[in-house]
């Protein structure tokens, strides 16, 4: 039997390639990187045990997978981008998830899209969460690292405001930006792999990482590294689907924190006439950067179920 994993090579977001480290990790061997938009047409006429994980999907036409491909469904998120909820869940593909239920859910907005269809799903959580800390406590640093600490779409100047006002001066010096958008890229997907593993690695190391992405945040949880998630200006409907079921594991900072980040039409107002210049230069923020509250979520139960029903799909 062979075994493969999803992987991401004309995603821009190393959080794709997280989870696919996080998914290789969990197998003995991996004998395929297999292309998410692609599972239609493998490389391969072997019969392939896959795990079948994050989110699906730019090219919702391209499903179902072939049939030599044997998915375990586990981690699994379905957006509404590309009408890919309604592409993917038609009459037509009903059967073949039927074959491979219940469908394991990275989210509780994936589980009601199943169900609604009488298809058996549940609540799995994320991999990423099975990902380990491997360093000692003397290679702890005093990083904090911001990791695309804001939303994208909000604009960047209104963005540099929001971090002006969080950040004291004291701690200036101690912060690192780290970017997950990068460019199009042709290297390996191995090497990709490989620097996912190297951002794991700095994450573990960290005093502390504020982020606006979930596939940093959730690394940082399974890690026990201190994670402060921004829940700022994610106000669009397929934003809260994806959270569903994973913002309850962070301590977070939303839009009440951070006023005019919403879409009520002052805060749009603000927004384009840049209006927020006046209320940003008010006071900081509190919080407390040399002890940052540890992360709220026991993941255990969930970390030894996804373990559990791997090691039951590889086995099998």
């Amino acid at each position: 039997m062979k075994f493969g994993i999803i992987t991401h090579p004309n995603s821009l977001n190393y959080g794709d390639d997280i989870q696919s480290l996080a998914a290789y990790k969990l197998l003995n061997k991996v004998d395929y990187l297999l292309d998410r938009e692609n599972l239609n047409s493998p490389p391969s006429d072997n019969k392939i045990k896959l795990l079948c994980n994050g989110w699906f999907m730019e090219k919702p036409t391209n499903w179902p997978p072939a049939n030599n491909i044997e998915p375990l469904f586990i981690s699994f998120h379905i957006t509404h981008n590309n009408k890919a909820n309604k592409i993917m869940l038609d009459k037509d593909n009903i059967s073949y998830f039927k074959k491979y239920e219940p469908i394991g859910c990275r989210d509780h907005y994936t589980v009601s899209l199943f169900n609604r269809i009488g298809i058996k799903a549940y609540y799995s959580g994320c991999i990423t969460l099975t990902l380990e800390n491997e360093t000692k406590p003397f290679e702890k640093s005093d990083e904090i690292l911001f990791v695309d600490p804001f939303n994208k779409n909000l604009p960047e100047a209104f963005r540099k405001k929001m971090f002006n006002k969080l950040v004291p001066d004291s701690i200036k010096n101690n912060i690192v930006h780290i970017n997950h958008t990068h460019l199009p890229s042709s290297e390996p997907m191995i090497d990709k792999l490989k620097y996912a593993e190297n951002l794991i690695l700095r994450y573990s190391k960290a005093h502390l990482v504020v982020t606006s992405r979930i596939h940093v945040a959730l690394p940082c949880i399974a890690l026990g590294t201190p994670v402060l998630f921004m829940d700022v200006g994610f106000n669009l409907k397929n934003s809260r689907n994806r959270f569903s079921g994973i913002i309850n594991y962070f301590n977070k900072m939303d839009n009440s924190v951070f006023p005019y980040t919403g879409l009520s039409p002052i805060s749009l107002l603000f927004r384009k006439l840049h209006l927020y210049n006046y209320y940003y230069n008010n006071s900081k923020i509190k919080y407390d950067w040399e002890n940052p509250k540890p992360n709220l979520a026991n993941i255990e139960p969930i970390v030894k179920n996804i373990k559990r029903t791997i090691s039951d799909f590889i086995s099998d």
